[in-house]
């Protein structure tokens, strides 16, 4: 997970997504949610 999670925020990063911005990711109880939580950490989304 925390490979999957990287890999989100370096693409939240080349798609140029700041710090304090916010992201919006609608899922249905799936892991994917959690890979994307945590992937904003790195970045300092929302």
């Amino acid at each position: 997970m925390q490979a999957r999670a990287g890999q989100v925020a370096n693409a939240l990063a080349a798609e140029g997504v700041g710090s304090q911005e916010r992201v919006a990711f609608i899922d249905k109880n799936s892991v994917e949610f959690f890979e994307v939580l945590f992937g904003c950490g790195p970045t300092e989304t929302r």
